[in-house]
């Protein structure tokens, strides 16, 4: 748990050193969470360049609480924001995760939960969410906000749904098998 709290933070905090020099013009803040399937994966881009790339947490868990520093510690959100999603596996029927993020002028981050299945755990949808998405391994975007120094953050969610074959390729390929089979032994 302290691990992801930790790979978290450190996606945008220590993007400081990189874009000291961007904020007179304002900095573009890219951080992406992609849900692998196992592993959380972390994405950090700063003006367009890649600046991090990390494994934030293996998928056994539930109940995730961390913060996004931002790259400018003095820096405050413009305006306050809460938004709050449910997301779906691809049938839009299963719960597969949830995702909050909030702050304001008064935090020096971004507030994220972020609640996943796994096998054996159980969540709660949201009662009145921004809005729903379905796990159809696109980026979505779920927050944008401008600072009080001309940052503009982008915050984009996506979950990587693992490929399962549907029952009639496994048909296929099962009758298949046992057609070279029944072949085989008649030949022999």
């Amino acid at each position: 748990m302290k691990l992801f709290h930790q790979s978290i933070r450190a996606i945008l905090v220590a993007a400081l050193c990189l874009t000291v020099h961007s904020h007179a013009q304002g900095a573009l803040i890219l951080a992406q969470i992609i849900d692998e399937n196992p592993p959380i994966r972390g994405l950090a881009y700063v003006d367009g360049i890649l600046f991090q790339d990390q494994v934030l947490a293996e998928e056994t868990y539930a109940d995730r609480f961390t913060g996004f520093g931002f790259i400018d510690p003095f820096a405050r959100p413009i305006d306050y924001f809460n938004v709050r999603y449910n997301i779906y596996a691809p049938d839009g029927q299963t719960l597969a995760a949830t995702l909050s993020l909030s702050g304001g002028p008064e935090y020096a981050m971004v507030r994220a939960f972020y609640y996943s299945t796994y096998p054996g755990a159980f969540i709660e949808p949201y009662e009145s969410p921004t809005a729903d998405l379905i796990a159809d391994g696109l980026f979505h975007t779920v927050l944008e906000f401008t600072m009080d120094n001309g940052d503009e953050y982008v915050f984009q969610y996506k979950n990587i749904v693992a490929e399962v074959p549907e029952p009639a390729s496994l048909l296929i390929l099962i009758g298949g098998l046992l057609c070279m089979f029944v072949a085989r032994r008649r030949s022999i």
